[in-house]
C-alpha cells in the first residue's frame, strides 16, 4: 500500500491548509534504510540511518514558519538576535547564518562618527562608562543584553524587557514566579547601645506602626517595616525595612540594618549624621551599600525554585528549618518578617538546576507536622548569619573561585554537575519573608502577588546566583513589572504612588518632559487638543491645585482616626494640605490613565484628587488604579453620600474618573487606601 504522504493529488483539489501539511510531511518523513549487507555490519552499519536522520532533522527544521531566533525562549532572547548570529545559542548559529543570508541585504549610512580604538582592559572600560553618576549593578551586563536601561537615581536600572511582558509577567507572579534585582536599595548599618539607637530613631518613625523596639522585632528573627520622616507626619522620606543582629546581646552593643530607596539615602544619612553630632549619640554609621546584594522574588512558586538553588551545608541548624519547607506552597503561611540565615554552595557547582515538577508527590505526615509547627512557631536560632561581618563578606567574595577554574572542573568531570568538596567555599546568605506591608486587596490571593522572599548575599555571587534562577524558570522583571506587580495587588509603589517625596517630584519631572516631546511629535491632527478640553497640566498630577505646595499625605490608620476624633495633634494648617492614598474600582465601562481626576458625583463635580497609576487591572477584570485625594475633599465626599465614615474598613464611596484627554465623565468606587 503507498505511503499517504507519498501521494500528490491534483493541486486543485487541495486546500491551502493540505498543500502545507503534505509539504511539511514530506520533509519531516525518514526514508526506510535497505539492507546493505554483512561488510558494513562491521563497519559503519549506523551510517546510512544518522545521514538521514540529520538531513530529516534539517528538513523538519525549515519546513516550519519559525526563525532561529524564534525557537529561544523570549525572556532569554537577545536583542539583534535576527541578524547577528553570534548572539544565538551555539546550537542554532548555523540555522541562524542560513536564515540571515536569505533575508535581503540592509543599506545601512556609513558611520560618520571616529571609531574608537577597543580597550585592552574590559574593567577599566566598565569603570568609565559608569563616571557620569550611572553606577552599575552586578547584573547589568545580563539585563542590558535582553531589557531596556534608563538611568534613575543614580543608577542605571532595568525598565522593562523588550517585548509586550505585562501579560506574560502577571502570569509568572499569579502562577510561577519573578525575581528582581533590588540592589540598588541601599542598605545602612548602625552600630551602637541598643537603647541608644532606639532613642535617635523614635522621633523620625511613625508611631501608629510597631517601633524598633517591639518584641517581635528585638531578638532579630523577624524583619520590620517602618516610615521614615525629617518631621513626623509633614515631612515623609520613604518607607523602610530594618533588621536587629540575632547574635548581638540584648544589653552590649546592637546592630541595625536599615534599608533605604536611593532617592533618599544620601539626604536621610546626612540627617541621620547631623542628628548623631548634635547630639554626641555613641553610634556609628557605615554604608553598607557596596558590600551586599538583594534579590526579590515574588510568586506562588518563589519557595520551590529557590529549594533547587539553595543548596545549605548539612551541619547548620537552619538546614533543617529549610528542608522542611520543601513543599510550602505560599509564604503567606509563614508568619510575617521571618528570617533564615544559610551558609550554602557555590551554585555553579550544580548549574543548571532544574524544578523536579514530576518528582513532586504527597507529603507523609511527618513533613506536614514539620511544617505545621514552622508555620506556628518559627525557631529562634536560625537567624545567626556571618553576613553581618564585614570581612566575612570581603572573604567570600576574594575566595570565590572564577569560571575558568570551573569549566576545567566539568570538562574532568565529563561535563556533569560537579560534587561539592572541602576546597570549595560557602556562601552565607540572609533570606526573608517578605510580608504584607499594606492594606489588603479585596481579591483573595492578591495578597500572594506581592509577598515572598528577599535574598541577601555577599558582593561577588550576584551573576552566580541570577544565572542560576534565571535558566530554573524564573522570570527577570525591571521596574515596570514591578509597578504592575503593585498595581495588581493594589499597594502603592514608591515613588511612583508618594506624591510630594523627592523621589516623586524627579520622576514626575522626567515623566512630563518626555510626555510632553512624545505628544509635540504628533501631528495636530492626531494628537488631543488640551487646551481645547481645558487641560492646564496633562501630563502631570497637579495636586498643587488642590492644596498648597507643602502638602504631605496621610499613610497610616492611626492618624486618619486622629483626624476624625478631632484630636488636638490635627491643627488646621495640617487639615488644609493633607492628603490620603485611595484605592479606585470603575463599576462600568471605562479604564483610567495616569493623571486622570478623581471628581465628586455631586454637582459640579469638583476635583478632590488625582490618579498616580491607573489601568487595566487583571485581577479585578476592570479598569482600577490608586489615587490620593485631600482630607477635605474625603470628608465632603462622606457627608455627601450619608454612606458609613471612613472609621470602617470597606467603606466605598461613588466618584467619576477624567481621564486627561476626555471629556466624559466614568463612574468608580472609592475605597480608603491606608495602613
Amino acid at each position: 500500500m503507498a505511503d499517504p504522504a507519498q501521494k500528490r493529488p491534483a493541486s486543485g483539489e487541495l486546500t491551502g491548509r493540505e498543500k502545507r501539511r503534505v509539504k511539511y510531511n514530506n520533509a519531516r518523513r525518514m526514508t526506510n534504510q535497505q539492507d546493505r549487507g554483512y561488510k558494513q555490519k562491521h563497519g559503519h552499519p549506523k551510517i546510512d540511518q544518522i545521514q538521514s536522520i540529520q538531513s530529516s532533522i534539517a528538513n523538519a527544521s525549515y519546513a516550519t514558519n519559525f526563525l532561529a531566533f524564534q525557537c529561544v525562549p523570549k525572556t532569554l532572547r537577545r536583542r539583534t538576535a535576527s541578524r547577528n548570529a553570534k548572539r544565538l545559542p551555539r546550537c542554532l548559529r548555523h540555522w541562524g547564518e542560513k536564515d540571515i543570508a536569505k533575508s535581503p541585504p540592509v543599506k545601512r549610512k556609513p558611520k560618520q562618527c571616529k571609531k574608537r580604538p577597543k580597550t585592552r582592559n574590559l574593567v577599566e572600560e566598565y569603570k568609565r562608562r559608569q563616571l557620569d553618576k550611572k553606577q552599575w549593578l552586578e547584573t547589568h551586563i545580563w539585563h542590558t543584553k535582553r531589557m531596556k536601561m534608563e538611568t534613575l537615581w543614580g543608577y542605571r536600572l532595568a525598565k522593562h524587557l523588550h517585548f509586550k511582558s505585562q501579560r506574560p509577567a502577571y502570569r509568572s507572579f499569579s502562577h510561577l514566579t519573578v525575581m528582581h534585582d533590588s540592589s540598588y536599595i541601599g542598605c545602612l548599618e548602625w552600630e551602637g547601645a541598643r537603647q541608644t539607637i532606639q532613642s535617635a530613631l523614635h522621633p523620625l518613625m511613625d508611631p501608629g506602626l510597631p517601633s524598633l523596639a517591639s518584641a517581635r522585632f528585638a531578638n532579630g528573627q523577624r524583619i520590620g517595616y517602618q516610615f521614615l520622616y525629617q518631621c513626623y507626619p509633614t515631612v515623609f522620606f520613604c518607607p523602610v525595612m530594618f533588621l536587629w543582629c540575632a547574635s548581638d546581646n540584648q544589653a552590649g552593643t546592637a546592630r541595625l540594618w536599615m534599608w533605604l530607596h536611593p532617592s533618599c539615602f544620601d539626604q536621610a544619612h546626612g540627617l541621620f549624621l547631623q542628628m548623631i553630632q548634635r547630639d554626641k549619640l555613641d553610634i556609628q554609621l557605615i554604608d553598607r551599600r557596596l558590600d551586599l546584594v538583594r534579590f526579590d522574588f515574588s510568586g506562588p512558586q518563589s519557595t520551590t525554585l529557590l529549594q533547587a538553588i539553595l543548596d545549605p551545608v548539612d551541619d547548620q541548624k537552619s538546614a533543617s528549618s529549610w528542608h522542611a519547607l520543601a513543599s510550602l506552597r505560599s509564604t503567606s503561611t509563614l508568619p510575617p518578617g521571618s528570617v533564615l540565615a544559610m551558609n550554602v554552595k557555590d551554585p555553579r557547582l550544580a548549574f543548571p538546576q532544574k524544578i523536579q515538577w514530576d518528582q513532586q508527590g504527597p507529603v507523609d505526615k511527618a513533613e506536614k507536622d514539620r511544617l505545621h509547627d514552622l508555620c506556628l512557631s518559627w525557631p529562634t536560632d536560625v537567624a545567626q548569619s556571618m553576613l553581618w561581618d564585614q570581612q566575612v563578606c570581603r572573604q567570600a567574595f576574594e575566595d570565590r573561585p572564577s569560571e575558568q577554574v570551573l569549566i576545567q572542573r566539568r570538562q574532568d568531570n565529563n561535563g556533569g554537575p560537579l560534587d561539592f568538596t572541602d576546597n570549595d567555599v560557602t556562601v552565607p546568605i540572609v533570606l526573608i519573608q517578605r510580608g504584607q506591608t499594606a492594606v489588603d486587596s479585596k481579591q483573595a490571593n492578591s495578597k500572594e502577588l506581592t509577598e515572598g522572599w528577599t535574598l541577601v548575599m555577599p558582593r561577588g555571587w550576584a551573576m552566580a546566583f541570577w544565572k542560576a534562577c534565571s535558566f530554573a524558570g524564573a522570570r527577570a522583571a525591571g521596574l515596570n513589572e514591578m509597578r504592575t506587580l503593585h498595581f495588581e495587588s493594589g499597594v502603592s509603589f514608591y515613588p511612583f504612588d508618594h506624591p510630594g517625596t523627592e523621589g516623586w517630584r524627579q520622576w514626575r519631572e522626567d515623566y512630563k518632559t518626555k510626555a510632553d516631546l512624545v505628544w509635540q511629535r504628533r501631528p495636530p491632527a492626531k494628537r488631543a487638543n488640551y487646551t481645547h478640553l481645558g487641560r492646564q497640566a496633562p501630563f502631570e498630577a497637579p495636586f498643587e491645585t488642590l492644596v498648597p505646595d507643602s502638602f504631605w499625605v496621610v499613610y497610616t490608620k492611626r492618624a486618619l482616626l486622629a483626624y476624625l476624633d478631632h484630636s488636638p495633634l490635627w491643627s488646621p494648617k495640617h487639615t488644609n494640605t493633607a492628603l490620603v492614598t485611595v484605592r479606585i474600582v470603575m463599576t462600568s465601562r471605562g479604564k483610567p490613565v495616569q493623571n486622570a481626576a478623581i471628581r465628586l458625583s455631586s454637582d459640579p463635580n469638583p476635583i478632590i484628587g488625582y490618579m498616580t497609576s491607573a489601568g487595566f487591572s487583571m485581577t479585578e477584570s476592570c479598569g482600577a488604579g490608586i489615587g490620593v485625594c485631600t482630607l477635605a475633599g474625603l470628608v465632603q465626599l462622606m457627608q455627601a453620600t450619608n454612606g458609613p465614615g471612613l472609621k470602617k474598613a470597606t467603606a466605598q464611596y461613588q466618584v467619576l474618573i477624567q481621564n486627561p484627554s476626555s471629556s466624559k465623565h466614568r463612574p468608580a468606587q472609592l475605597s480608603v487606601h491606608v495602613v
